[in-house]
């Protein structure tokens, strides 16, 4: 997490041959991912690390999808999408946790992340390699993920685990759309790709928390997290627009997925964020972005939009520091121990 504003500001304010570095960058910390995941099964999980965890890779997709829309890379209806799964599924798992249900997870959403991550690689290739070498460099990747799944296929003696060949044939199904389908729509048809498996990965959980939900009934706590999620998703694709102020719209949407994530440990815990609290920061949060829409149509000064974005990143940031400083107790140690019965402890977000 403390790495990506480094990839991220490179791929929104330098010139091409300098994203490339962003993409190696990218691909380092994805890869850091993944030996974050070996330590936590080998030396065992904590609740920070369970908490972080699914947080920075939300973070990761965030900085990606935001940085390629403000760049005219992706419709603005792309991130808004992807980011409403994301709060979504995030309020929806503290509803459960207050109902004190618990809704398993499928294998797909545990492959989420690496597929987003290895998909909005392709999407950059495919814009940024020259056209007469994007499908040589794409069908060199197929190639390599071919002989990569046939070599584990006869380490094991059986077919691969779906984390493995899942992956691998998105790489292949890849170079199959840049040799079938023109340029200008491979970068779409990718998202698209991605914009799927990511709804469909959590549709199992949405199912579950949906029956959970109409057999208890609603109740304003949910209503006030659905509003959270609408307002955010909207302020997000209003700034985005503006590739000057979407470092400043990333770091308030980070922030805000810590608030989620505080939020489900303090549902687990039984003591979750107060209704009211949520209803006022997404009611402040709207009235942000309706400034901006304002902004934009009556052609404002600038400044007045930076205002805005400023004040919806300052209010993001200090809403997480006040959560994650109320809620250290859950976070921290033995403390956080006593907290929960589950063990280990809980992950957040996670879907």
């Amino acid at each position: 997490m403390a790495a990506l504003p480094v990839p991220c500001a490179l791929l929104l304010w330098t010139p091409l041959r300098w994203q490339f570095l962003a993409l190696g960058l990218f691909t380092i910390i994805g890869l850091l991912d993944i030996v974050d995941g070996i330590m936590a099964r080998k030396q065992g999980p904590t609740q920070f690390g369970a908490m972080l965890d699914p947080l920075a890779d939300k973070v990761f997709v965030v900085c990606a999808i935001i940085a390629f829309a403000a760049q005219g890379r992706a419709p603005l209806w792309i991130p808004a999408l992807l980011l409403a799964r994301e709060f979504l599924v995030t309020g929806l798992r503290t509803a459960t946790a207050l109902r004190q249900a618990h809704i398993k997870t499928s294998v797909l959403a545990k492959l989420k992340t690496s597929v987003q991550m290895a998909g909005f690689g392709l999407v950059f290739l495919n814009v940024a390699v020259p056209r007469k070498y994007a499908p040589l460099v794409l069908g060199s990747l197929a190639a390599a993920a071919v002989l990569v799944f046939i070599g584990r296929w006869i380490q094991q003696r059986a077919r691969p685990l779906v984390f493995f060949w899942v992956p691998c044939g998105l790489i292949v199904l890849a170079f199959l759309v840049r040799l079938f389908v023109v340029r200008r729509d491979t970068t779409l048809t990718y998202l698209l790709i991605i914009l799927v498996f990511t709804w469909g990965s959590g549709v199992d959980y949405l199912i579950g928390s949906a029956r959970v939900l109409l057999r208890d009934g609603l109740k304003w706590v949910d209503f006030a997290r659905i509003y959270w999620t609408a307002a955010l998703v909207l302020t997000t694709v209003v700034a985005a627009a503006d590739t000057r102020m979407a470092f400043l719209v990333i770091i308030a949407i980070a922030a805000e997925l810590l608030v989620g994530g505080v939020d489900n440990l303090r549902a687990l815990s039984g003591s979750p964020t107060p209704t009211w609290l949520y209803l006022v920061r997404s009611s402040v949060t709207t009235l942000l972005a309706g400034g901006l829409i304002a902004g934009r149509d009556l052609d404002l000064p600038d400044s007045l939009r930076w205002i805005a974005v400023a004040a919806l990143t300052a209010l993001s940031v200090g809403y997480a520091i006040n959560d994650l400083v109320r809620a250290r107790a859950l976070v921290d140690g033995r403390a956080a121990n006593a907290a929960y019965s589950t063990d280990p402890p809980p992950r957040t977000a996670s879907a």
